[in-house]
């Protein structure tokens, strides 16, 4: 396009040397000259304008898509960051609020266990009443109360020495009641007299439960280990166990020693009649004829 001016221009020039008489000046022929020069220089510099501006718009254009790209990026990002913001605030409340459940617990439980420590003390203050009280009973019955605290600790170990050797049942919290009336009566926590009820009160106690029959629950060291068993206690004469559907045994008392022994029966008719056992007393029934394993040792005749 450039060239086709170029050439427009000289045909013209051509023209305009030919219609010129030669006879005109030299310097009227240069001023044409120049005229000509910058006509096509302003020519040429609009054509490398236009292609610079042209340039310059795809360059902007580029811009603008890239700008916008980068835009859509940033708001994909953010997006995703108010996503996450919005989790770690959701978050943030849920373990505010356990928090905040956690010391409500904790206050609750501290004014429990305040009011337990001073029910407690309370307590503390009330034995420790009783037992100076007690004390100056003891004092204030002189002489002849204490003639029978030798009595009462004689009447206590014959206790045990027959808790000891009858049925073992409940041993340990048979001993266990009679021991602190022991220690009470020999530290003058309570008076001789005192000691004598509670000690008659044992006496009732034992005397009741060789008239009682029933069912109980006591723990047993059998082969495999401890285990929780039913017993079946027949006064303090017989008592018979069972562990789960299938396991049963008797309380055996050795003729050699006088202490008890548990065993287990592996027979099937042993096993059946204390099964049978065990389902009437379930049923009320106490009362009637039982065929079951003896455990008392055999008598032996001179």
């Amino acid at each position: 396009m450039i060239e086709e001016n170029i050439i427009s221009l000289t045909n013209n020039l051509n023209c305009h040397l030919n219609v010129i008489n030669f006879s005109q000046s030299k310097n009227t022929i240069l001023e044409i000259l120049k005229v000509i020069f910058f006509v096509e220089l302003a020519v040429v510099y609009s054509a490398y304008f236009v292609v610079l501006l042209f340039v310059i718009q795809i360059s902007m254009v580029s811009t603008v898509y890239a700008e916008t790209d980068s835009i859509d990026n940033l708001s994909v990002n953010l997006v995703g960051l108010r996503g996450k913001v919005d989790d770690l605030n959701t978050r943030l409340e849920q373990v505010k609020e356990e928090h905040s459940q956690r010391m409500k617990y904790l206050y609750a439980r501290r004014g429990e266990l305040k009011t337990d420590i001073e029910r407690i003390n309370s307590n503390i203050k009330k034995q420790r009443k009783t037992l100076e009280k007690n004390q100056r009973a003891v004092r204030d019955s002189g002489s002849d109360s204490q003639s029978v605290k030798p009595v009462l600790l004689a009447a206590m170990s014959d206790l045990e020495l027959y808790i000891l050797s009858s049925l073992p049942f409940k041993t340990s919290d048979r001993l266990a009641g009679l021991n602190e009336l022991r220690s009470q009566l020999e530290n003058d926590v309570v008076s001789p007299q005192k000691a004598a009820n509670s000690l008659w009160a044992f006496y009732e106690d034992e005397i009741q439960l060789t008239r009682e029959n029933g069912i109980f629950k006591q723990t047993l060291s059998l082969s495999d280990g401890d285990m929780l068993a039913n017993v079946a206690r027949l006064g303090m004469v017989l008592m018979y166990f069972q562990v789960g559907k299938e396991r049963f045994g008797v309380f055996k008392k050795q003729s050699s020693t006088g202490s008890w022994k548990y065993e287990e029966v592996f027979d099937r008719e042993n096993k059946e009649r204390i099964s049978n056992l065990f389902s009437s007393m379930k049923k009320q029934i106490r009362f009637g004829y039982f065929e079951l394993p003896n455990g008392l040792p055999a008598m032996v005749t001179k």
